[in-house]
């Protein structure tokens, strides 16, 4: 069981990872490759200091979506 949602979790990290380097999004983009990385080699530990690099910089990204929209 567990390896079938680590390995759901690899597909899904490998699609967003893409999604966000097909629009541009760099630095989002970088870090789904360190998180993917991290999953792959169940470094565990590492993933809390991604989740958070990665709410901010998706945090911002919308920031400066919704001041485009104004």
């Amino acid at each position: 069981m567990r390896e079938e949602r680590l390995s759901l979790a690899v597909g899904n990290v490998y699609k967003v990872k893409n999604t966000f380097d097909s629009i541009g999004a760099k630095e989002l983009y970088e870090v789904f490759v360190a998180f993917q990385k991290t999953v792959a080699g169940e470094r565990g530990e590492e993933i809390p200091a991604l989740e958070k690099r990665f709410t901010l910089l998706l945090r911002k990204l919308l920031e400066e979506i919704g001041r485009l929209e104004d």
